[in-house]
């Protein structure tokens, strides 16, 4: 059954390659994608690639650099903008680098030679120059506010992000790193912000939306919440958002990623998993970590290779039989 319904899956995505293949970036991950092929080997387990360092948070990879990049958050240092954030970036060879820190970030998403932040400390959606990171002064980084507020009320503490093929950027902003600041939006929303620059509220009935991600088509827009609840939003040819298709029911769902083939990782925060369903949204596989995971991204040559963050501040990851979304488009 799941076989079949994986290759119903190719179609679209045959199609979507063939549309597209002059927007990827890396080799043409799409059309070596074998969709009928399952995500993962039966052996495949996760492997620590790091520890000791704190709550690990949005991790990205970065075409252009060749490079994963994550946020680190303090809890123990001042609270009064939200945690402070370090940025580390990781690569397979050189491992685990400091290159930036005393910030206050959470998601991050690399497209091409730009760094996109959600920064709660400047409650904004942020950017920075990926060239600025290799900086040997990491400590007068500055973040570049993108926008700050919806109708003039300042956001809460935006979290995570997903970039559209054509420019458009979807993120969620819970409370989770408010602080004591005053909440000037009476809800935790999900935002739309077209390549134009204009922002459109998505909704403002999830209880603090956390982790985001696109189909590979981009048809749908994924948001996970505080209900213990995967929401599936029709996405419309323009950007805009269309009705609900459905809901997943998985446990404090967290970040989440997505493969050439449609299949869906989404992290269970605690239950300390990642839960795997297919194109047709059905229940694949369950991966233990043994601790409370927060996200995932795709990225590596081949694009098979997870990275995973921990609130314990261990990295992992995790080798995949298909190719993720990353930042190839």
């Amino acid at each position: 059954m799941i076989k079949k319904l994986l290759t119903l899956a190719s179609v679209s995505l045959m199609m979507f390659g063939q549309a597209n293949a002059q927007k990827i970036s890396e080799p043409n991950l799409f059309s070596q994608c074998d969709s009928t092929q399952l995500p993962l080997a039966e052996s495949s387990k996760p492997k620590v690639i790091a520890t000791g360092m704190r709550f690990l948070e949005g991790p990205t990879w970065s075409v252009n650099t060749q490079r994963f990049y994550f946020s680190e958050m303090n809890f123990d240092s001042d609270q009064s903008n939200g945690p402070k954030s370090n940025i580390y970036q990781w690569h397979q060879d050189s491992g685990v680098k400091l290159v930036a820190q005393e910030l206050g970030t959470n998601g991050l998403l690399a497209d091409n030679d730009k760094l996109y932040v959600m920064d709660h400390g400047q409650r904004a959606l942020s950017t920075v120059n990926l060239t600025e990171l290799n900086n040997p002064s990491i400590s007068s980084l500055q973040l570049t506010p993108l926008v700050t507020n919806y109708k003039n009320k300042a956001f809460n503490s935006p979290n995570d992000l997903v970039r559209h093929s054509k420019g458009h950027i979807y993120f969620t902003d819970p409370d989770w790193q408010l602080g004591p600041r005053q909440q000037h939006t009476p809800f935790t929303g999900v935002y739309w912000r077209a390549p134009n620059g204009e922002l459109t509220l998505v909704s403002n009935l999830h209880n603090k939306p956390n982790g985001i991600a696109l189909s590979p088509d981009e048809s749908t827009l994924y948001v996970g919440d505080y209900s213990n609840k995967v929401t599936l939003y029709e996405l419309n040819a323009d950007g805009s958002i269309g009705n609900i298709k459905t809901r997943l029911d998985v446990a404090s769902p967290d970040g989440m990623a997505v493969d050439c083939a449609g299949n869906l990782y989404v992290t269970s925060h605690g239950p300390g998993e990642v839960q795997i369903f297919n194109a047709a949204h059905q229940h694949l596989r369950t991966i233990h970590f043994g601790e409370s995971v927060t996200n995932l991204a795709f990225g590596g040559k081949d694009g098979k290779t997870l990275l995973v963050t921990s609130a314990k501040g261990t990295l992992f990851t995790l080798r995949t039989e298909l190719a993720g979304l990353g930042q190839f488009m």
